[in-house]
């Protein structure tokens, strides 16, 4: 995982790089708990693949992705909890998404 930052005027944005890391990939459960943790914060959370994006609050957007296991994804988060929304997101997918494995 790295992130790094990039401040502009209005709130500061913050990217970290991970990899899906469980079997069954970016799944329909995966993908709600994702957009329900991210939703617990006030920043603006986007999340990419490839050329592919999605707006990391909402489910369907996030099912788009098609990010399999082993899928590299850059999650940015913008506004003043970022960094917060983004260890809250890697503890998720390092977790496994909650799923035993």
């Amino acid at each position: 995982m790295s992130a790094s930052e990039t401040t502009t005027d209005a709130a500061p944005r913050r990217e970290m790089r991970v990899r899906i890391s469980n079997r069954a990939g970016f799944h329909l459960r995966a993908a709600a708990l994702f957009a329900k943790r991210a939703a617990q914060f006030n920043c603006h959370i986007e999340v990419r693949v490839g050329q592919r994006h999605a707006n990391g609050k909402g489910v369907m957007d996030l099912l788009t992705l098609g990010a399999a296991a082993g899928t590299e994804m850059l999650i940015s988060a913008t506004g003043g909890d970022a960094e917060d929304a983004l260890a809250a997101l890697r503890d998720l997918i390092q977790g496994n998404f909650e799923e035993k494995q």
